[in-house]
C-alpha cells in the first residue's frame, strides 16, 4: 500500500514538472511579443491603423498558442479549437501583411513616378 503512495507522488510530481515545462515555451514567447508590440521596430511601420496590423495578429497567434498549450492537458477538443484558431489568425496575419505592403508598393509606384 505504501508502494501505490509513492508511486502516485511520483507520477504527480513527474506531471507537475510537464506541465511547468509545457508552459515555459508560451510565456517565453509571449515575452517576447509584448517586446515586439512595444519595440519601434516593426516589419509594417507604427502609423495610424495601418501600421498595427503586424501587431496585432502576432500578440493573436501568440495568445492562441498559449491557450491551446495550457488546454492540452485538460480538454483535448479546446485545444484543437484553440490551434485550429491559432493558424488561421497566422494565416490572416500573413496575408494582411502582404495586402498592406503590395498597396505601400502600389502607392509608391503610382506617386513616385
Amino acid at each position: 500500500m505504501s508502494r501505490s503512495v509513492e508511486v502516485d507522488a511520483g507520477e504527480r510530481i513527474v506531471r507537475e514538472e510537464e506541465g511547468a515545462r509545457s508552459m515555459a515555451a508560451p510565456a517565453i514567447l509571449a515575452a517576447l511579443a509584448v517586446a515586439y508590440v512595444l519595440s519601434p521596430v516593426d516589419v509594417i511601420p507604427d502609423m495610424p491603423v495601418v501600421g498595427y496590423v503586424d501587431d496585432f495578429f502576432l500578440a493573436g497567434a501568440v495568445a492562441f498558442y498559449a491557450l491551446e498549450r495550457w488546454c492540452e492537458g485538460s480538454s483535448a477538443v479546446l485545444s484543437e479549437v484553440f490551434g485550429w484558431f491559432k493558424w488561421a489568425v497566422i494565416f490572416l496575419g500573413i496575408s494582411a501583411v502582404s495586402l498592406v505592403g503590395l498597396a505601400a508598393w502600389g502607392i509608391v509606384k503610382l506617386f513616385g513616378g
